[in-house]
């Protein structure tokens, strides 16, 4: 038997697929960086682990909005600037939670899973979305 804590928070569907194997590729990355983070949370591992856990994450996010934000660039997206605006918010946002010395530790990783999870499903399924099938045009797959 599964115990509840042992499945991931989130599971690579297809649903999640933009169509182009590279950024889908970034995507299951991030989902399984988000896995791990909630494995540290869960675990009650300390504070030098949270935050080398969320720092991997982070770092990623950063890596992976710079990949995407270079293919809309390929691609002439015309809503790139209002994409890098979406991009520079999560990760302002990341880097808030990661400096934050307002909330208790539980409370502060409690609001940051939550924040990740909601954001990065929303933005796949929404603005990522929205701009597979120029990528797909112009022969990225």
């Amino acid at each position: 038997m599964i115990r509840e804590k042992d499945r991931p928070l989130l599971s690579w569907k297809a649903s999640y697929s933009v169509g182009v194997a590279s950024v889908d590729e970034q995507h299951a990355r991030l989902i399984f960086l988000l896995n791990e983070f909630r494995s540290a949370i869960e675990e009650n591992h300390g504070c030098e682990v949270l935050e080398r856990t969320l720092g991997r994450l982070s770092e990623y996010a950063e890596t992976h909005f710079a990949y995407e934000e270079q293919l809309m660039e390929r691609c002439a997206f015309p809503d790139l600037e209002a994409h890098r605006r979406l991009h520079a918010n999560a990760a302002s946002r990341i880097r808030g939670f990661m400096e934050s010395a307002e909330l208790p530790r539980d409370t502060l990783c409690s609001v940051v899973l939550v924040f990740v999870q909601n954001w990065l499903l929303n933005h796949i399924m929404g603005a990522d979305k929205a701009f597979a099938e120029r990528m797909q045009a112009h022969g990225i797959t």
